[in-house]
């Protein structure tokens, strides 16, 4: 049975429990990259130069990085280690250069066609002349010394040879090697600070990592605890888990926290500007915005003329009531048989608390 999208056909009599689908249609799984693999044992792979080289065929520069189609081929082994050979060919003149694994030494060699760069680092000279480097410059500095005094005196020298020439200026001289004096023992002394620096620096690497390691792991704790308060007090206060929270004793957050602040009273802002673009284009009755002076303001004034119209309902409804009750004691004395006690204390509270004008429990 055919799998599912498998992209194939295999006939009936084909069993895939016994043969495959490369076997049963005679083709390879890697394709046309192995056309040659069974007759010259050669493999098309994507291959990439480990260096700079000349190609010997039209002295081209080939960069370091360079992919090409290379046919790949074993030429041997060293032990157990296979020995690879890739053929490539150049894009400028489609000359054929090999390069070929080296398992004995690391690395890559050239055998054919190409020249390689020589510009490999050499770990003993590189060491060589960092122990070097402070030597050759006090040499440098004593040979410029010396050849600054043989050219002080080579133009005192030609002074006196010219005709009407005078002698050079001795105090010229000697504040001029004085200053040079003085600058040249600065750089003396300051190239042996940086020499203790550079040794106390080098002579215990695994102290001094361990000294870094100890400070970085304080410094983890510390900010692990840190985000554990913040996160267990964020998720007390219900706070959102985008926004700072600004702990006792950060008042260097308080700028962020401000420019977040900021950040919201703009985006407030622009929806409302949104929802009055919106509104306008409906064609709706736009409310303008309130302030904060003056929606406390207002909210005085409409409780005070809540509480002076209701004042001003029950002083009404108590008159009323008065005057009822004295025209006709009959109607008070039914009243109050009809009325339990539980009844007219209800009463007599929610006549308290209504706006209403008149008397629910009057008629």
């Amino acid at each position: 049975m055919q799998g599912f999208n498998m992209g194939r056909y295999r006939p009936p009599d084909s069993d895939p429990r016994t043969q495959s689908f490369n076997s049963h249609t005679g083709t390879h799984p890697l394709g046309k990259r192995a056309s040659k693999l069974s007759t010259e044992g050669t493999l098309t792979v994507r291959f990439e130069l480990p260096f700079n080289i000349w190609c010997a065929h039209c002295s081209t520069h080939i960069a370091q990085g360079t992919r090409y189609n290379a046919h790949k081929k074993r030429m041997g082994s060293y032990l157990s280690t296979p020995i690879w050979a890739f053929e490539c060919k150049c894009r400028n003149c489609s000359g054929v250069f090999v390069v070929q694994t080296d398992p004995q030494n690391a690395r890559y060699v050239v055998t054919e066609g190409a020249t390689k760069k020589e510009e490999e680092w050499d770990r003993d000279e590189a060491e060589g002349d960092n122990q070097n480097t402070l030597a050759g410059m006090r040499v440098e500095l004593e040979g410029a010394r010396e050849k600054r005094g043989l050219r002080d005196a080579v133009q005192g020298l030609d002074s006196l040879e010219k005709p009407g020439g005078s002698a050079p200026d001795a105090f010229a001289s000697l504040e001029k090697r004085t200053t040079a004096g003085s600058k040249e023992a600065q750089r003396q002394k300051r190239l042996l600070e940086l020499e203790t620096l550079a040794n106390s620096r080098s002579a215990d690497p695994y102290t001094l990592n361990s000294r870094l390691r100890g400070t970085f792991r304080t410094e983890k704790k510390l900010r692990q605890g840190k985000e554990r308060q913040e996160r267990r007090l964020k998720l007390e206060m219900g706070w959102a888990e985008d926004r700072k929270l600004l702990l006792p004793g950060e008042e260097q957050d308080a700028e962020e926290v401000g420019r977040e602040r900021e950040e919201w009273r703009e985006e407030k802002q622009r929806r409302e500007r949104e929802r009055v673009e919106e509104a306008v284009a409906r064609g709706e009755r736009i409310r303008e915005p309130r302030t904060p002076a003056t929606a406390s303001t207002t909210s005085i004034l409409s409780s005070r003329e809540r509480s002076d119209k209701s004042g001003k309902a029950r002083s009404s409804l108590a008159v009323d009531t008065k005057k009822r009750l004295r025209s006709s004691p009959a109607s008070s004395s039914s009243s109050s048989t009809r009325l339990n006690p539980t009844a007219s204390k209800l009463a007599r509270t929610l006549l308290g608390r209504t706006r209403r004008a008149e008397d629910p429990f009057g008629k």
